[in-house]
């Protein structure tokens, strides 16, 4: 729980800092021109911030998913089944909540949707150190299911604004 929290805590503090350097660019810089491929996109610092914050939460995301039928087991009874159904009900609601995530980041703007996708997803660890009721934790995996989403589709979105057509291969 605590690493999960820290690594979502520093993925906030790379979108707080994403949201400063956005406010400092003048429009007619958002879009650069080139043909550099990833090379030419990386070389934006707004790309390298949000490259930083991806990084961040898929390492939350990857020890909550890991340990997670570790904790599980040990935490709730009878768990191998919950455990299964919690992990189907964060990918389940990630895939049905995505559409809606995209368009969500074009009306609220990609950094707040990233953000309270940081916040859902973190609910995911939360659970495990609150409660041993396994609904409570399937539901709290549905929550983090739509976290990912709204992560991942603020995301993708955002890099799509800030890099060149041609260099987005």
């Amino acid at each position: 729980f605590w690493i999960a929290s820290g690594t979502s805590a520093l993925a906030l503090a790379v979108i707080a800092i994403f949201l400063r350097a956005q406010r400092r660019t003048s429009p007619e810089t958002n879009q650069p021109a080139g043909r550099n491929g990833i090379l030419g996109a990386l070389r934006d610092p707004r790309v390298r911030t949000l490259a930083a914050a991806n990084g961040c939460f898929l390492a939350g995301f990857s020890v909550v998913m890991t340990l997670f039928p570790l904790a599980g087991e040990a935490r709730i009874p009878g768990a191998l089944t919950f455990v299964g159904a919690a992990l189907t009900a964060a990918g389940l609601c990630g895939l049905v909540g995505a559409p809606f995530a995209g368009r969500l980041s074009d009306r609220f703007g990609r950094a707040t949707l990233m953000a309270v996708g940081v916040l859902l997803s973190s609910a995911e660890g939360a659970s495990l150190a609150v409660t041993s009721d396994p609904y409570v934790v399937g539901a709290c995996f549905a929550l983090g299911g739509l976290g990912a989403a709204s992560f991942s589709n603020g995301l993708y979105a955002a890099v799509g604004d800030l890099t060149a057509v041609c260099d987005r291969g």
